[in-house]
């Protein structure tokens, strides 16, 4: 992939992850107060990782030759870790919804 391209698909990655954790934090206060701890946990994880991700992203900019393909690689891989810890999120809200609460039972 081109470049030019590969930056701007990369930037709509960004925006894409930073929309997606502040669709994660309204949802917080959906889940169960025995998930919260583990939710807030797996949102700071993803909060961390995502400031090292916009990080690569501003290296990518303004790298070129082999450092440009080093922090492409870089970028994919921290991509990567956000699916799969989107995913994880995803699992822990669906479910604590799929609990029976306390006044449900």
């Amino acid at each position: 992939m081109e470049k030019e391209k590969y930056r701007k698909k990369a930037k709509e990655t960004v925006d894409d992850i930073f929309n997606q954790i502040e669709v994660l934090e309204q949802k917080r206060h959906h889940v169960s107060k025995e998930m919260k701890a583990e939710y807030d946990e797996q949102i700071a994880a993803l909060k961390a990782r995502y400031a090292e991700l916009e990080n690569q992203y501003k290296e990518l900019e303004l790298s070129s030759g082999q450092a440009w393909q080093d922090t492409k690689n870089k970028f994919a891989e921290s991509a990567d870790y956000f699916k799969s810890g989107l995913t994880k999120i995803a699992e822990i809200f669906e479910s604590d919804q799929e609990r029976p609460k306390p006044d449900q039972a």
